[in-house]
């Protein structure tokens, strides 16, 4: 048995090789889907770990509370939108109908 090291792979004896991927930069959040298909390959032996870093449980809260805030703010214009479009319409109609009468 010998070990021989290129660039990208380690080959151990005849037929064995290895190869070390690492990601990072992974977004906040990934998906089962996502996972499952990085550890389901087929036809090679895998090990795969996924290092979690703690967040600070005060920090979270602080941003959940920030996203609760932006969604209320952002359901709240949509809301507005509609009833300006409205009550300038209606002032519209009004200026019209007091036209007809004079």
């Amino acid at each position: 048995m010998y070990l021989l090291e290129k660039k990208n792979y380690i080959k151990i004896g005849e037929d064995k090789f290895i190869r070390v991927l690492y990601v990072s930069k992974l977004p906040k959040s990934i998906t089962p889907r996502f996972y499952n298909r990085i550890t389901t390959i087929t036809n090679y032996n895998i090990i795969t770990t996924l290092n979690i870093t703690p967040t600070d449980p005060a920090k979270v809260i602080k941003m959940v509370n920030k996203k609760i805030s932006g969604m209320k703010t952002e359901r709240l214009e949509k809301i507005k939108k509609p009833i300006k479009i409205t009550t300038v319409m209606k002032l519209y109609l009004m200026k019209k109908i007091r036209r007809c009468y004079k």
